[in-house]
């Protein structure tokens, strides 16, 4: 009986890539190997997200209603400049850096999860990096996505998987 495999990439359930390879073995059962590969692809393109403050450009920080830049000027004055998404850079770290304190990396059998376990709020109730992918209207937050994968980076893991498949298959 013919088995299917899916390379399925997310963010809360929103697909970035789904690629689906038919009529394999069923003794395709562990991928870890090829998911080690993927780790870096995911975190070089959260790393170049923060480098170019988005890709297509994060959302400028808003204006008051005077029309000042009141947060920028404030975020300058605390912590020396005004990079979108960037106070201490533990979330940065947390999404680019597999060791990184926050960072979540998971490798099973069968699916790998790559994201930040960083939290904020009284009670720590947000994950800090939906927060941010999300936005939160409520907070007057835009969204800004991060966990997005260009093309070229879309191809990469499919290469990486396809590879995987083959070798495999000698």
């Amino acid at each position: 009986m013919p088995y299917t495999a899916t390379l399925y990439y997310a963010v809360r359930g929103v697909a970035e890539a789904h690629v689906p390879f038919e009529n394999l073995d069923r003794r395709f059962n562990d991928f870890r190997p090829a998911f080690r590969q993927m780790v870096p692809v995911i975190e070089e393109e959260n790393r170049h997200r923060f480098e170019v403050e988005g890709d297509p450009p994060w959302k400028p920080y808003k204006k008051d209603k005077q029309g000042h830049d009141a947060y920028r000027r404030y975020k300058l004055r605390q912590v020396g400049h005004d990079w979108l998404l960037m106070w201490s850079g533990a979330l940065a770290a947390s999404l680019t850096r597999s060791g990184a304190k926050g960072a979540i990396v998971r490798i099973g059998k069968l699916e790998l999860a790559r994201g930040t376990g960083l939290q904020v709020g009284k009670g720590g109730e947000w994950n800090l990096g939906l927060l941010h992918h999300e936005g939160a209207p409520r907070a007057n937050l835009p969204a800004r996505p991060i966990m997005v994968l260009r093309e070229q980076a879309q191809l990469r893991l499919i290469e990486i998987f396809s590879d995987f498949l083959w070798q495999e298959d000698k």
